[in-house]
């Protein structure tokens, strides 16, 4: 989690940053962090089929 958000703050418009805390968050079952990095990475690159798919698992 450190090294993504490390990765994020050095390059805050990639989507992958976001996309892959998003991941980690969800795994680590923090779903709340899991929507907000999914949503962020959608803001990013809104083409991101499975960032819509684990947003929608995150918030079910």
């Amino acid at each position: 989690m450190l090294d993504l958000s490390e990765a994020i703050r050095l390059n805050p418009n990639d989507y992958r940053g976001y996309y892959n805390r998003g991941c980690a968050c969800g795994r680590s079952g923090d779903r709340f962090c899991a929507v907000r990095d999914f949503s962020d990475s959608l803001k990013r690159n809104p083409t991101n089929a499975q960032a819509y798919l684990n947003r929608g698992i995150a918030y079910h």
